[in-house]
C-alpha cells in the first residue's frame, strides 16, 4: 500500500491508515510525507501492526522489497 500520510508508527502518523491496511491484508506500506525514513524504528512493532511499514526520503526510490533505488535526503 502507498500513502501520502504515515501509519501510527510514525510519531505523526494515523492509525485509521493502520486498520486499512489489516483490513486490506497488506503485507508492507510505504509513506513519503514525512520526508524521514524511519523504517529501522518501525521494525519493533511490525508484529503488533499486521503489516511491514517503510518510509521513503525526501526524493528517494524504493523498490517494493523496499530496497532504496535512489537515495533521497536534503539535497536530493
Amino acid at each position: 500500500m502507498v500513502t501520502h500520510e504515515a501509519p501510527s508508527c510514525h510519531p505523526h502518523g494515523f492509525a485509521a491508515l493502520d486498520a486499512l491496511a489489516r483490513s486490506l491484508r497488506v503485507v508492507r506500506s510505504f509513506h513519503g510525507h514525512h520526508h524521514d525514513d524511519r523504517s529501522v524504528q518501525y521494525l519493533p512493532s511490525r508484529q503488533q501492526r499486521g503489516f511491514d511499514a517503510h518510509a521513503v526520503d525526501y526524493c528517494g526510490i524504493k523498490n517494493g522489497l523496499c530496497e532504496v533505488i535512489r537515495v533521497g535526503g536534503a539535497d536530493g
